[in-house]
């Protein structure tokens, strides 16, 4: 049907799980007798839409960083994003926002704590004192590697957006696993337009 450099939501075949999504729509759509013509334009044509899918891997460039808003998930889930994460910004730093993980089971979340503190980094923790228990568990999971990112806590997810978009540099990548992901887009939406706002007045 043609190449998966042309599926722009996969980045240009970069993010292996989209590739799969990509199959698979490819499958029941083929299953259902529509032409492969038609599949491959819709293919290359489609976008996900951050107001539509809200925490479906959502990337979002803020300046010269770029900002990737997703769900909690569980560990065998998570391990194909942070995978995806690889190709965006090779190299660069990362940052890393995680909350209450209201999706991941009790028994799972040493291990989640474990993948994401692993792509080191800095990992800016959230609302620890609603569920203190199930907060320990993932401390103890990001506290396991042999080199565990820099932990920065505050209280609130909205708190660290502020925190993460203080901290962001040229080229650094943002990874949130957003509670509230609808009002984590809007606050990154605002500070884009502040931000680009700010650049346009200083042009002369």
């Amino acid at each position: 049907l043609g190449s998966v450099t042309h599926l722009p939501f996969a980045l240009h075949g970069s993010i292996g799980f989209q590739v799969h999504n990509a199959l698979m729509a490819t499958a029941i759509a083929r299953s259902c007798g529509i032409p492969a013509e038609t599949i491959a334009t819709a293919l290359t044509r489609f976008e996900v839409s951050p107001s539509d899918m809200p925490g479906s891997f959502n990337v979002l460039p803020v300046e010269d960083s770029v900002v990737v808003v997703d769900q909690p998930a569980p560990s065998w889930f998570l391990r194909t994003t942070l995978r995806g994460l690889t190709h965006l910004q090779p190299g660069h730093r990362l940052i890393t926002v995680v909350g209450k993980m209201e999706n991941v089971p009790d028994e799972d979340l040493t291990e989640t704590g474990r993948l994401l503190g692993r792509a080191g980094g800095a990992l800016i923790l959230h609302s620890t004192t609603d569920q203190p228990e199930r907060s320990a568990l993932l401390r103890q999971g990001i506290a396991a590697n042999e080199v565990p990112p820099v932990v920065i806590h505050v209280g609130t997810e909205r708190q660290a957006i502020t925190r993460v978009l203080a901290m962001l540099r040229p080229d650094d990548l943002a990874f949130v696993l957003a509670d509230q992901p609808t009002s984590v887009l809007r606050a990154l939406n605002r500070a884009q337009r502040r931000r680009q706002g700010t650049k346009d007045e200083s042009r002369p």
